[in-house]
């Protein structure tokens, strides 16, 4: 069960890579994704944990702020694997949409619900 946690928040990931672009970018003139030929930890805002692996970075669960960052990094989709009564804390849709970004939660839990249509489904966002 936790492997299929943590592989939705690796796909949500996905969508966050201009956020952390856009932290990365701060001592540069132009924001642009960092590509790495090799898993590399990396920081940006409040996330937790973080890495980035060829233009692809892999996240814990953002707060907030930290999709403000995004927005500034030039994002325009969040695509959130984890179901929407996981994320308690605050109304993450609400919070995507009203920054302006496209929101996506195809989210799953579990070997059971990790099915081609969630697969197809997925791809069809990251396309």
């Amino acid at each position: 069960m936790r492997f299929f946690r943590r592989l939705g928040l690796a796909v949500l990931a996905l969508a966050l890579l201009p956020l952390l672009a856009s932290c990365a970018a701060q001592k540069q003139a132009e924001h642009r994704a960092i590509v790495t030929e090799k898993l590399e930890p990396y920081e940006c805002g409040t996330i937790t944990r973080l890495h980035t692996y060829g233009g692809i970075f892999l996240a814990s669960q953002p707060q907030p702020e930290d999709f403000e960052h995004a927005k500034k990094g030039g994002i325009k989709t969040v695509i959130n694997l984890r179901l929407p009564s996981e994320v308690t804390e605050f109304d993450e849709k609400q919070i995507v949409e009203d920054l302006g970004m496209a929101y996506y939660n195809p989210g799953f839990e579990g070997p059971e619900m990790l099915t081609d249509d969630i697969f197809d489904r997925v791809r069809s966002l990251l396309n």
